[in-house]
């Protein structure tokens, strides 16, 4: 009787190694690309890039800190979208996600819209394929400052966040990119709040190059910008 056990073997060490080259064939042809640099992440349709998240902190003459947001988001053309230290707010950046006042009970730990007294521990970072369209990026970031530390003096964090930021191709002339933001307390009684005035603003905001001569205009000509509360 044949015995076909080594033919068998041979012909499943095929199958595997197809399947193998088969599998970094398809990865290979995502068109989004995430590729890790020493200062964060580039994300990139094709040759075209999308966007490049900033992991570690950066500064401006020691002053400003910042980390955990995007700069710069380009255009379906290349163009750069937003801004980084722009002259008239140096605090603004990008696309970023933040609160100007952090408390623990009747503590003021940091105002991270305007980086003062604000850490951003990035922690850990996954790529992720949900489908053969989109890619993202899944971050873990610990939230300190420099006035919550433990005996040692070492920062301690207070919150935990989780952002994923789903980037999707091209289609016609437009591009989908989806932020989910999660935040966890890690003390009890944490609060969040926006800017102690009547605005009140604060949370996802976009940080775009502002145009000459911009004015504000309504169906009656031009308007003044008033607070109303």
């Amino acid at each position: 009787m044949k015995d076909f056990r080594n033919e068998f073997l041979t012909a499943s060490a095929t199958l595997m190694i197809v399947a193998a080259l088969a599998a970094c064939g398809t990865a290979a042809q995502h068109p989004i690309n995430i590729v890790p640099t020493e200062q964060g992440f580039v994300i990139s349709e094709g040759p075209e890039k999308v966007m490049v998240y900033q992991r570690k902190h950066k500064s401006l003459d020691g002053k400003y800190t910042r980390a955990n947001y995007i700069h710069p988001l380009y255009g379906l053309d290349g163009e750069v979208l937003t801004e980084d230290f722009p002259r008239d707010h140096l605090h603004h950046r990008g696309v970023f996600w933040a609160w100007h006042q952090v408390w623990l009970s009747d503590m003021k730990l940091s105002d991270p819209w305007a980086t003062i007294d604000a850490r951003w521990d990035v922690y850990d970072a996954k790529i992720l394929t949900p489908d053969s369209k989109s890619r993202a990026l899944q971050l873990s970031v610990y939230w300190k400052s420099p006035l919550r530390t433990d005996s040692t003096g070492k920062q301690v964090p207070f919150v935990k966040e989780t952002t994923t930021i789903t980037v999707h191709s091209a289609k016609d002339d437009m591009r989908k990119i989806d932020f989910q933001i999660e935040l966890l307390a890690l003390e009890n009684d944490m609060r969040l709040g926006g800017s102690e005035d009547a605005k009140g603003y604060g949370g996802f905001t976009t940080r775009i190059p502002l145009p000459d001569g911009l004015a504000f205009t309504g169906t009656d000509g031009p308007v003044e910008p008033t607070n109303l509360s």
